[in-house]
C-alpha cells in the first residue's frame, strides 16, 4: 500500500523526463497506463479485502502505518513521512485513483491536439500524488504539505491554457481565496502543538477528548475555549477548500480550466479535501456544540445557494460547478449534525456521478466546437446516444432518483437532518428538501437542453457551422465505467459505511453522534416523508416532461414578474459584486489614497524632493558666500576644472597606470 501511494509521483517525473527527451506524449502515456491499472486493481483488492470481509477484524477500523523517516523532532513532537492506512483513507485513495485513471483516459480525446500535453499529464499525476499524500498523512504537518501542494497543482492545472487571460485570473483567484483557509489551518496546527504537544492527528483527538476544552476568553458572556478556536480554524480551512458560502467564489470561475481538470479537481479530490479534514478532525468538532451549529448553518446556506444559482446559469460547466457547491453543502450539514459517516458516504457517491457529469459535458463541448452555452445546443441524443444515456444516469443520480448512488446518501442526510426534532434540524432539513427540488430541476434542464428539443447547433449567430466530432474509445470507455459506479456504488457501500450493525463507521464515529439512532429513524421514515423526498427527486423531470416540452426554460427566458429574481440568481446572489465593490474596491481606493496621494505625492514628491532641493540650494549658497565668488564665475571655474581633470586623466594618470600594470606582470613572470 505504501508504494502504491508514490506511483503517481514516479509517473509524473517519468513523463517529464521522457517529454524532455523528445518522445511522443501519447506513446509515453500508453507506456505507463498499464501500471495505473495495476495499481487501481491493487486498491480495489484492498477495498474488497478490508471493507467487505466478513471477519469482525475488518469490519471496524483497521490501521496500518508505514513510517519511512523522521523529518524533524521539535520539542518532542516527531514529524515523519508516513502512510497511514485505515478504512477511511483506503476508500478515499480508491476514489481519487479511480477518478484520476478515468480522467487520464479521457484526456487524449479532449486535448489530444493541444501543445504541451505532456506537461498536462505530468501535472495530473503530480496532483494525484499530492492528494494521496494528504489523505494518508499521520500528522498535521504532512497533511499541511499535501494541502498546500494540492492548491499549487490546482493553480497549474486551471492555468494550463496560460495564454487565456481569464484562465490566469481564475487560477489566481482560486489560489488567493484558498490562502484564507491555508492560514487558518496553519494557526490550528500551531495551537494544537502548543496546547497538546503533538502533531499526530489521532493522538490529538484522543488528548483533546481526554483533557477537555480549556477556556481562553469570553465575548459578551460566551466562553471561547481552545477547542472552539481550533475547530473554528479547521472549519475555515474546510470552507475555503470545499467552496462553502462566503469563500465559494473561486469554484465557478475555475471552470475556465480544461474540462478534465474540472472532472478531477472539482468532483472528487480538491473540493472534497475540506470535507475530509472535517471527518478526520471530528474529535475537535464534537467538543464544541456551538461550532456544530455554525457548521450546519453554513452548509445549509451553501446547499441553497448552489442549487438556486444553478437554475439561472446557461453555461453547462458552471451549472455543474454550482451543483458541486450545493452537494458540498449537504456534506457539511451532515458534519454539523455530527454524522460524519453520512458526509463521507455522500462524498464517495458524489465523486462518481459528478465526474461523469463533467466528462459528459466535455464530450458535448468538444462536439460543439468549444460551445458551452446550453441555449445553443439541443437535439444531440441521436449524434451522441452513449453520452445521452450516461448524462441521464448522472443527472438522475444527482437528483436522487431511487436506487442510484445519490439516492442512498442524499436521502439519508435529509432524513437525519429532518428527524433531529430541533429548530436547527427543521431549518437544515427544510433547506435540504428545497435544494433537492432545485437540484432535480437543473439536473433535468441539463439533459433537456443538451439532448432534447430542436437542434440549435447547426449554426451560431455568426453563421459558423458546427461539426459533429466523432467519439472514440477514450471518450466512451470512461463514461461507461463511471456510469456503472454511479448506479451501483451507493448500493454496495451503504451497508459497509452506515448500516448500524455491519458498518465500519459506528466503530469510529459512534461516540461522536450527539443524537443516537437518527440513521435508523431516517431509514424507516414515515411514508409521507418518503413520498416527499421521492417527489423532490422526480419533480424536475416531471416539470420538463409536462410543462416545458417545446418551450424555453425559466432559467433562460424568465417572465417579467420574475426578472428581479432571475437577475439575483444569475449574479450569484450578488456575492461577487459585493466583494468587488466593498472589498476589492475599498482596497483599491485605500491603496490609491495611501500609496499615490500620501506616499508618492506627499512623502516622496513634497517632503523628500523639497528637502533635498532646499539642502542643495542652501549648501551651494553657503559655499558661494564663503568664497565670495559670483555664480557665473563659479560655473566657469567648475567647467575649467573638469576639463583640466579630464586632460590629466587621459594624458598622465592612465599611461602611468598601464606602465604599472605591465611592471606587475613582469614581476609575476620572473617569480614563476
Amino acid at each position: 500500500m505504501s508504494l502504491l501511494v508514490f506511483v503517481p509521483l514516479f509517473a509524473s517525473v517519468y513523463l517529464r523526463i521522457c517529454a524532455a527527451g523528445g518522445q511522443e506524449p501519447e506513446t509515453v502515456r500508453l507506456s505507463v497506463f498499464p501500471v495505473y491499472w495495476a495499481v487501481w486493481v491493487g486498491f480495489a483488492n484492498l477495498v474488497v479485502g478490508e471493507l467487505l470481509n466478513d471477519s469482525s477484524v475488518y469490519r471496524y477500523e483497521v490501521v496500518h502505518v508505514y513510517r519511512f523517516f523522521t523529518w524533524s523532532s521539535l520539542l518532542g513532537g516527531d514529524v515523519t513521512l508516513s502512510v497511514w492506512v485505515d478504512n477511511i483513507t483506503l476508500l478515499m485513495c480508491f476514489v481519487v485513483f479511480t477518478i484520476w485513471i478515468h480522467v487520464d483516459m479521457f484526456v487524449p480525446y479532449y486535448m489530444g491536439l493541444d501543445r504541451g500535453i505532456e506537461r498536462f499529464y505530468s501535472y495530473l499525476a503530480l496532483f494525484t500524488f499530492c492528494m494521496l499524500l494528504m489523505v494518508t498523512s499521520e500528522d498535521l504537518v504532512q497533511f499541511f504539505i499535501g494541502w498546500e501542494a494540492v492548491g499549487l497543482c490546482s493553480y497549474l492545472l486551471i492555468n494550463f491554457w496560460y495564454t487565456r487571460q481569464q484562465a490566469n485570473k481564475s487560477a489566481l483567484k482560486a489560489i488567493l481565496l484558498n490562502r484564507v483557509g491555508d492560514y487558518a489551518l496553519m494557526c490550528a496546527i500551531i495551537i494544537c502543538f502548543v496546547d497538546f504537544g503533538s502533531f499526530n492527528i489521532y493522538d490529538l483527538t484522543a488528548v483533546a477528548v481526554t483533557q477537555g476544552p480549556v477556556e481562553w476568553f469570553s465575548i459578551y458572556g460566551v466562553e471561547i475555549t481552545n477547542v472552539d478556536f481550533i475547530g473554528f480554524c479547521f472549519f475555515i480551512a474546510a470552507m475555503s477548500k470545499s467552496a462553502q458560502f462566503g469563500l465559494h467564489t473561486w469554484l465557478p470561475d475555475a471552470m475556465e480550466g480544461p474540462t478534465p481538470v474540472s472532472a478531477l479537481i472539482h468532483a472528487a479530490t480538491m473540493v472534497t479535501a475540506g470535507i475530509y479534514l472535517l471527518v478526520r478532525m471530528a474529535g475537535f468538532l464534537v467538543l464544541s456544540p456551538g461550532l456544530l451549529t455554525f457548521i450546519s448553518v453554513i452548509g445549509a446556506l451553501t446547499a441553497l445557494f448552489g442549487a438556486t444559482t444553478a437554475l439561472a446559469q446557461s453555461d453547462i460547466k458552471k451549472v455543474i460547478a454550482f451543483s458541486t457547491c450545493s452537494q458540498l453543502g449537504y456534506m457539511v450539514m451532515a458534519c454539523g449534525s455530527a454524522h460524519f459517516s453520512l458526509a463521507f458516504f455522500h462524498l464517495l457517491t458524489h465523486a462518481f456521478f459528478k465526474a461523469l457529469l463533467f466528462l459528459c459535458a466535455g464530450v458535448i463541448i468538444h462536439t460543439m466546437g468549444g460551445e458551452q452555452d446550453l441555449r445553443r445546443m439541443g437535439g444531440l441524443r441521436r449524434q451522441l446516444p452513449i453520452v445521452y444515456v450516461a448524462m441521464s444516469i448522472a443527472s438522475a443520480a444527482l437528483a436522487g432518483i431511487p436506487y442510484l448512488s445519490g439516492y442512498y446518501s442524499k436521502d439519508l442526510i435529509i432524513g437525519v437532518l429532518w428527524f433531529q426534532n430541533t429548530w436547527l434540524g427543521f431549518f437544515c432539513g427544510t433547506i435540504a428538501i428545497v435544494s433537492a427540488f432545485c437540484t432535480s430541476i437543473y439536473s433535468a434542464s441539463l439533459s433537456h437542453h443538451a439532448f432534447m428539443g430542436v437542434p440549435k447547433w447547426s449554426a451560431n449567430r455568426a453563421g459558423i457551422m458546427y461539426s459533429i466530432a466523432v467519439p472514440c474509445f477514450s471518450s466512451h470507455a470512461p463514461l461507461v465505467s463511471l456510469s456503472f459506479f454511479s448506479v451501483f456504488a451507493g448500493y454496495f457501500l451503504k451497508d459497509a459505511l452506515v448500516a448500524p450493525d455491519l458498518g465500519i463507521f459506528p466503530g469510529v464515529f459512534a461516540e461522536f453522534v450527539t443524537i443516537p439512532n437518527l440513521i435508523l429513524r431516517a431509514e424507516f421514515a414515515p411514508v409521507w416523508f418518503k413520498f416527499l423526498t421521492l417527489f423532490a427527486g422526480f419533480s424536475g423531470f416531471i416539470y420538463y416532461a409536462i410543462v416545458r416540452v417545446g418551450q424555453s426554460a425559466f432559467a433562460y427566458h424568465p417572465g417579467v414578474s420574475l426578472i428581479k429574481t432571475y437577475k439575483f440568481l444569475f449574479y450569484r446572489w450578488c456575492v461577487d459584486l459585493i466583494y468587488s465593490f466593498y472589498f476589492v474596491g475599498c482596497y483599491m481606493r485605500l491603496s490609491h489614497l495611501w500609496q499615490y496621494l500620501t506616499i508618492q505625492q506627499q512623502v516622496l514628491d513634497e517632503w523628500c524632493l523639497d528637502i533635498f532641493t532646499k539642502c542643495t540650494r542652501q549648501g551651494a549658497t553657503l559655499v558661494i558666500q564663503s568664497h565670495g565668488i559670483n555664480p557665473k564665475t563659479y560655473f566657469k571655474c567648475f567647467v575649467l576644472g573638469l576639463v583640466v581633470y579630464s586632460f590629466a586623466w587621459l594624458v598622465l594618470i592612465e599611461p602611468i597606470d598601464a606602465l604599472y600594470q605591465m611592471h606587475l606582470m613582469e614581476l609575476q613572470l620572473k617569480t614563476r
